[in-house]
């Protein structure tokens, strides 16, 4: 026959009267000790009894003795910890245009909860719940980034703060170049200005190196006149707050051209005797220095260097010659020539008789003038 069980706590049938399961799941109201025992039976064979009827009975077989157990009260539950969110930024330097690190911890809970960013660039809050993220800041400047909790989460949010600097740029390299052959005083002098490479030229400082203030350009080309003649360093720089190198250019400034020297040379003397010294005066045009020059004197005599304005020079003999002067050879000029006649010395008798005839005269116009007596 199967075995049935019949539960007691405080002496009270729990769980219904005899049943074959041996478990009985009971939950005590009041707090403290409690006692539970278990008897078990089995079910008799029905008998006959009188007039016939059958009967029948449960045969205790054991009972269980009295366990004490303890019944506690139940804590109320208690209120959620507030969550502590923390934000870093792990990027050692955020750039225009490039990924910025951030990473996100929370205190309070085993599981980070879902989340709100906020960049700080004025782009929309995006809703993250991971640990690490990245954010692209397309504006250098200072940014102040944040995440909050949602509404339906207690805890406190946090933010970071930091500088977003603007993409490195390739240092610029400027280069200056005269594009003039020469350059004159007075005269424009033409320059071309370019960068290595490809790219628009920057703004630049221009040095025309003559001790003039510096000129902030843009043009790749322009002209200067420089006033003086004088060894002259001209440079471009950069800005300051542009990166990169600037360039100079090194020449001389030379005097304007003079125009050709023009010699002009002229005989003084009414009559030129052989033997006798013969007077010429050179000169310039305005009476300007002289300059050095040559003086032929076409008489076969060699040719004289000289640098003075009245000269003399005798010739020999009676004839017909062509004196010059120019210019040294290589120096530019325009020289000039004059024709000499040079006549035979005059004879000593000729001096007598030219003296008698003058004394002669003078007596002949003396008696003229005498008054009658």
């Amino acid at each position: 026959m199967p075995l049935l069980y019949r539960f007691y706590v405080d002496g009270q049938v729990v769980c219904g009267d005899w049943q074959s399961s041996s478990q009985c799941r009971y939950g005590p109201r009041e707090v403290g000790t409690h006692y539970v025992n278990v008897e078990v039976g089995q079910a008799m064979r029905p008998q006959r009894g009188g007039r016939g009827s059958p009967q029948s009975g449960i045969s205790v077989v054991k009972t269980s003795i009295r366990h004490p157990f303890e019944v506690q009260q139940v804590p109320p539950p208690s209120e959620p910890r507030p969550v502590l969110l923390s934000l870093k930024l792990i990027s050692l330097r955020v750039v225009t245009g490039e990924a910025a690190s951030f990473v996100v911890s929370a205190e309070g809970t085993r599981t980070l909860p879902s989340f709100v960013f906020n960049a700080g660039d004025g782009s929309t809050p995006q809703s993250l719940d991971v640990a690490e993220f990245t954010h692209i800041y397309q504006e250098a400047g200072p940014i102040s980034a944040s995440v909050i909790l949602p509404p339906s989460i207690a805890g406190r949010g946090a933010s970071v703060s930091f500088e977003v600097a603007p993409t490195p740029t390739a240092p610029i390299a400027l280069v200056l170049k005269l594009t003039s052959p020469t350059v004159v005083v007075g005269e424009p002098a033409s320059f071309a200005v370019s960068v290595e490479g490809t790219g628009d030229i920057p703004q630049y400082v221009l040095d025309p190196g003559d001790g003039t203030t510096p000129q902030a350009r843009r043009d790749a080309s322009f002209t200067y006149v420089y006033p003086d003649a004088r060894h002259i360093t001209a440079s471009v720089s950069l800005p300051a707050g542009i990166v990169g190198t600037g360039s100079s250019v090194a020449f001389d400034v030379t005097p304007p051209p003079q125009p050709p020297i023009e010699l002009t040379l002229q005989l003084t003397s009414s009559k030129v005797v052989a033997g006798e010294s013969a007077a010429f005066v050179v000169s310039v045009p305005g009476g300007g220095a002289l300059p050095e020059y040559v003086l032929n004197a076409g008489d076969g005599s060699a040719p004289e260097t000289r640098r003075d304005g009245a000269f003399t020079h005798v010739y020999p003999r009676s004839g017909r010659f062509y004196a010059s002067v120019s210019m040294p050879p290589g120096a530019p000029g325009i020289g000039s020539s004059v024709i000499v006649n040079v006549s035979d010395t005059v004879p000593l008798w000729l001096y007598v008789v030219l003296g008698l005839a003058a004394v002669l005269g003078a007596y002949v116009i003396g008696r003229g003038r005498r008054p009658p007596v």
